[in-house]
């Protein structure tokens, strides 16, 4: 969302003249993707996802723009309301391989430009280690007006994994988190972002024990460690490896392979 730490978006009047209005559904498709779109840059299985994107799978689509209708709307109803909306000039739809696709809002820094976007990775630049009273006071509302959970920022992160002995990227922690709009594959919206620390370094230890690069445990793809030349080149050698050991393993058969044959 546009707003400060995506709180809110912007909606204009002259929506009310659009294509958009004339078909109930694609309206409220239209709504809920600028509610579910990154309002700020973000890492998903190595790609870069920006401000007014959105990585998906059209099997998941559904659930995630209208979870909570009592009868969501079919992905194939999904793929002609996107359809219609790329017709219309208002989003674009790229495949980045089998994996997933991305979304593109048109013109989204041109209607939803909001000075959070250009904040710092670590929320604002007065933050310290141990929060700032502003922060703090921000919380505090929300949590006065019902809200459960709250986003860590990076340096909250950061802090914790000091306390607790955590090794993993604070930073790749929050923009994966950020990306899936702090979703749990479950599809349930996170509760307690120290537990989901305490997955993601469990899980991490786990891949480190197997030889495996350093990646996001919740299925997401992202490396925490290094810069981006670096988890490219890590991946790539994990993969070579794993399809020379396979290669291997079929030129080489066992011997109950060879009695069996």
């Amino acid at each position: 969302m546009a707003g400060e730490n995506g709180d809110w978006i912007k909606l204009y009047r002259k929506i009310l003249d659009s294509a958009v209005m004339s078909d109930s559904g694609l309206f409220h498709t239209w709504i809920m993707l600028l509610l579910n779109v990154n309002w700020k840059g973000g890492w998903f299985k190595l790609k870069k996802i920006e401000a007014g994107e959105m990585a998906f799978s059209w099997r998941s689509l559904s659930g995630r723009l209208h979870g909570a209708m009592e009868n969501p709307p079919c992905i194939n109803t999904m793929r002609r309301r996107f359809e219609k909306l790329q017709l219309l000039g208002m989003i674009k739809v790229k495949n980045v391989g089998k994996q997933f696709s991305v979304v593109s809002v048109c013109n989204w820094r041109t209607y939803q430009h909001c000075v959070s976007e250009i904040d710092t990775p670590i929320d604002t630049p007065t933050d310290t280690p141990t929060d700032t009273p502003t922060d703090t006071d921000r919380r505090r509302v929300r949590k006065k007006e019902g809200e459960s959970f709250v986003p860590p920022s990076i340096s909250e992160v950061e802090s914790y994994c000091r306390e607790k002995g955590y090794r993993f990227n604070a930073e790749s922690f929050v923009a994966y988190y950020e990306t899936r709009g702090w979703m749990l594959s479950n599809r349930l919206k996170m509760q307690s972002w120290k537990s989901a620390c305490v997955r993601w370094n469990a899980k991490e230890k786990e891949y480190l024990k197997g030889g495996k690069p350093t990646i996001s445990p919740d299925r997401g793809g992202v490396v925490v460690d290094g810069t981006e030349e670096e988890q490219q080149r890590k991946l790539a050698e994990w993969r070579k490896k794993k399809a020379a050991e396979k290669a291997k393993k079929h030129a080489n058969p066992t011997t109950d392979q060879k009695e069996c044959t």
